[in-house]
């Protein structure tokens, strides 16, 4: 497997974990298990999408939430290069990074952000980002240190 594919690979498991912890937090607050992919349809379908709902829309979200999550796993691997020696460490600070840049810059742009960031509590948006970043970390770090380059203990 290439280094792109490997790292799109990290990114689909990585976005996997992030969106089974995330369904689980809104299933457990009693928002509803298919919350989050609903309001991801969204994005795609216009602000209204998730409150009409339907299996379709929850798909949408779904397939654009790995889309994302492969194009976030090849920009994360092009970041840890730099800095290889805590590839988790970076992952959190990067998952972070992208709740902030989905949740207050992009959400000034786009009104099915903006009605995701103000229907999702803060803290599941920063537990789900940050699994992300924790997850995709860990997997880059136990590549680079498969591959015999620099991990920190």
């Amino acid at each position: 497997m290439t280094t792109l594919g490997k790292s799109a690979l990290f990114g689909l498991l990585a976005g996997m974990m992030m969106a089974m912890a995330g369904m689980m937090m809104t299933a457990a607050i009693g928002t509803g298990f298919f919350a989050l992919p609903a309001m991801m349809g969204d994005i795609i379908f216009g602000p209204e999408a998730a409150v009409a709902g339907g299996a379709g829309v929850v798909l949408a979200g779904l397939m654009l939430h790995m889309m994302l999550s492969a194009m976030f796993g090849v920009v994360f691997a092009l970041i840890v290069q730099r800095w290889p020696k805590d590839a988790i460490g970076t992952g959190a600070i990067f998952g972070i990074a992208l709740w902030y840049m989905n949740f207050h810059l992009l959400a000034r742009f786009s009104p099915a952000a903006a009605a995701m960031a103000a229907m999702t509590p803060a803290w599941i948006a920063i537990a789900t980002h940050l699994i992300f970043g924790v997850a995709i970390g860990a997997l880059e770090r136990t590549a680079i240190a498969r591959a015999g380059g620099p991990v920190r203990a």
